[in-house]
């Protein structure tokens, strides 16, 4: 979780997670979410690289997400993680993700 130093119990900016899938322990669902205010300031970037290097070595090998099919900037993110990306459009305007997380 990222916070604002000045007050960090009120001023949560950013979450980040990933959860093992059960029938697949190498691949993980991942999610962020950075507060509309600091959108586009990296904030993304810094909690995807550390969620992607945490899980690569906790031997997660791939990320599954879901997201908005018009989510540019979503989407660009988890390219920058990936060796290799899989997207299928999901219906209802969104798409699921399979990135393959590089070493």
């Amino acid at each position: 979780m990222a916070e604002l130093p000045t007050a960090p119990a009120r001023n949560g900016v950013g979450v980040g997670r990933w959860v093992r899938l059960a029938d697949d322990p190498t691949t993980a669902e991942a999610a962020i979410v950075v507060a509309d205010r600091l959108q586009g300031r990296g904030l993304g970037s810094l909690l995807a690289d550390r969620l992607a290097r945490e899980a690569v070595n906790q031997g997660v090998r791939r990320f599954s997400a879901t997201m908005l099919s018009d989510n540019e900037a979503a989407h660009r993110l988890m390219a920058r993680l990936a060796t290799r990306l899989d997207r299928r459009r999901a219906g209802f305007g969104a798409d699921e993700l399979m990135v393959d997380l590089a070493a």
